[in-house]
């Protein structure tokens, strides 16, 4: 999980999880499509944009992952 350098999980976090077990999808799921979200952008820039993300793209990005799943 990406967390803020005061410890705090991504404020996107749990709104993308709430809207994927909301769209029908199980909630170990979208679990595992936040954390691979969560390395994608951790690997993209060290998790510094981890705090400013759009809810609305991390959400895109963790139903994509979870269509190749």
């Amino acid at each position: 999980m990406v967390a803020s350098r005061r410890g705090v999980p991504a404020p996107w976090r749990d709104q993308v999880r709430t809207g994927l077990v909301n769209l029908g999808w199980q909630a170990r799921d979208a679990d595992h499509a936040i954390a691979a979200v969560e390395a994608d952008l951790a690997d993209a820039d060290g998790g510094a944009g981890a705090q400013e993300a759009d809810a609305a793209v991390m959400l895109r990005a963790a139903l994509r992952k979870l269509s190749r799943a």
